[in-house]
């Protein structure tokens, strides 16, 4: 092992006015893909949705808007399990779902499909070859499979597999120059990419496990009930017993694997390795495994996490579900991905990526600030679903998801709030830019005057409402009552709101239908997929439906007694396109 460089790892802890009158007919509704709408042509039929594809990496069916109306940061994401930068900086990504391969040319906004009707794809990087492979294990009755791409995702040839491969044989990979195609007594190499050499003889026939780890490939020997370690050092030319007692390693009993970086073995026993070795097996010491890591893999058991790899700059990383560990040398030593994110990746020496559940988010500077790049939808994440977003103006809103994000734009980029105080909170308010008040999980209630990146405790207890009119906050919980005049800065130990100021607006939520009223006589409302608007005493108007499940309805902004602005969940804006009267 390397001196000097992995010791980096033991220590690390972790507006009332004018308005319309009521149109005579509904608005003819159209599908829009863009931020430009196209009009329906008069006298069309208001359309349905189109029916979503199949295939994961496709997004979901767009919804049908009314004529003026536009989606502002609709980029659904697709439910990545893997994703792998190329090009020179990562300007290209290949991500895996459990059924697919899909290619992203913009940094993750939009995804397109490559490869379908897929089980369980490994992305595998070719370094040495200039190329990215999928593997793709055997069933039952169908051979594994190994497909190759040359350009970056756009176009994959199959590699054909040697003859003597049946459906029970395994495909593996050095993850740089060499692809390996083995049964239970033989295998096969690859090292260009475009066929297979010669079959070798694994250590016996019932080999049931093999990989190769740079220098070194390994194997495990069933005999009768036992298991036996073997290991080679001239790429499978011949085979020696891989003695790993002073491991702890013994046949089932505990963990052998590559470590993917340097050409490392590691093994030990319980679900995390407790040894490194750069030298085939010869030595070992200690893995830099950091107490979060070991504690999470005691509670996963076999989850397999953490894992480690060569990052984009040759150095280690080691990837845990939310995050991501790095050298000392660099700025920043571990990487969090926002909440929901539970996959984090270096895309070069100072760009991240983090995706999961949380749709696609990317940091410029190792995690330091997070961007939203495409979103998934969030529904029932909360227990309250009241006071998880508001806008300020026509542009400026924020929400809750995961944490605090804000965006500047109307919508089109979202921006995570510094620091980790925002993705405990539950449910509030912002009076201005700057102010907020906020209740967490546990009841406590806090206070910002920067906009989400610092906070200051207020008060304690059963929650039972948080409640503004202006820049006053009122706080009431079981024993107690708070007011604030300017948005949480002071505080009084009792009062009320001022009587002649009408409250700010909530959500309210019955069931599968939820309302909003973003001024007086105007309101917003959400019925299953469909966003319905009404202004004074006119009847309702639909102005989209076909809303994927997860994209619900958190708050509305008007201008002039009409709406201009909805937004949902996962930062969707639903947006009036044509000028208001």
């Amino acid at each position: 092992m390397p001196s000097g460089r992995q010791s980096w790892w033991v220590a690390l802890a972790l507006g009332a006015g004018c308005h319309r009158a009521a149109p005579a007919h509904p608005p003819r509704l159209e599908a829009t893909h863009g931020s430009a709408p196209r009009e329906a042509p008069e006298g069309a039929p208001i359309p349905t949705p189109r029916a979503a594809p199949q295939a994961p990496c496709a997004p979901p069916a767009t919804p049908v808007l009314a004529r003026g109306w536009y989606l502002e940061g609709w980029h659904p994401a697709p439910p990545l399990e893997d994703v792998l930068p190329l090009g020179h900086r990562g300007e290209t990504l290949v991500g895996v779902t459990r059924q697919e391969v899909c290619t992203s040319a913009d940094g993750g906004v939009t995804w397109e499909p490559r490869l379908r009707d897929l089980e369980r794809p490994e992305l595998v990087p070719l370094e040495a070859l200039d190329a990215v492979a999928v593997l793709v294990p055997g069933g039952a009755s169908r051979a594994p499979r190994v497909y190759l791409s040359r350009d970056h995702g756009d176009h994959w040839t199959t590699l054909a597999l040697p003859a003597g491969a049946g459906p029970s044989a395994r495909v593996f990979s050095d993850r740089d120059a060499r692809l390996h195609v083995a049964s239970e007594s033989t295998f096969w190499t690859s090292d260009d990419g475009f066929t297979f050499g010669p079959p070798r003889a694994l250590p016996g026939p019932r080999t049931d496990r093999v990989d190769d780890c740079g220098r070194t490939l390994i194997a495990r020997l069933r005999v009768g009930e036992d298991a036996f370690w073997h290991r080679s050092l001239d790429r499978g030319e011949s085979w020696r017993p891989f003695r790993l007692g002073v491991v702890g390693v013994e046949g089932d009993n505990g963990v052998l694997r590559c470590l993917r970086w340097r050409d490392g073995i590691e093994a030990g026993r319980g679900p995390l390795p407790s040894a490194w070795s750069f030298d085939g097996g010869r030595s070992w010491t200690a893995a830099a495994y950091d107490p979060i890591a070991r504690a999470r893999a005691r509670a996963r058991e076999d989850s397999g996490a953490p894992r480690c790899h060569r990052a984009p700059d040759g150095e280690l990383a080691c990837a845990d579900t939310g995050r991501l560990v790095l050298p000392d040398s660099h700025a920043r030593n571990e990487i969090r991905g926002p909440e929901g994110c539970e996959h984090v990746r270096m895309l070069d020496d100072r760009r991240a990526l983090a995706f999961g559940a949380c749709g696609v988010m990317t940091s410029p500077d190792r995690g330091g600030l997070w961007y939203q790049t495409a979103t998934r939808g969030t529904a029932g994440r909360a227990s309250s679903p009241s006071g998880r977003g508001g806008f300020l103006d026509a542009r400026v809103a924020w929400r809750l998801d995961g944490g605090l994000w804000w965006t500047q734009d109307g919508g089109r980029r979202w921006r995570l709030a510094p620091g980790p105080g925002g993705r405990s909170l539950e449910r509030g308010v912002f009076v201005d830019r700057e102010r907020g008040v906020f209740a967490r999980a546990d009841g406590a209630v806090l206070s910002t005057g920067d906009g989400g990146r610092s906070w200051t405790f207020v008060v304690g207890g059963e929650l039972e409402r948080i409640a503004s009119t202006g820049r006053w906050v009122m706080v009431t919980t079981a024993t107690q009552v708070r007011v604030s005049p300017d948005g949480g800065r002071t505080w009084r130990a009792s009062g009320t709101l001022p009587a002649s100021q009408r409250l700010d607006p909530t959500l309210d939520v019955a069931g599968s239908q939820r309302r909003f009223e973003p001024s007086p006589g105007v309101r917003v409302s959400q019925q299953g997929d469909r966003i319905l608007t009404a202004q004074r005493q006119e009847g309702p108007s639909e102005v989209a439906r076909g809303l994927p499940r997860g994209y619900e309805l958190l708050a509305a902004h008007a201008t002039g007694g009409a709406v201009d602005r909805v937004l949902l969940t996962g930062g969707v804006v639903l947006a009036r396109a044509t000028p208001l009267p």
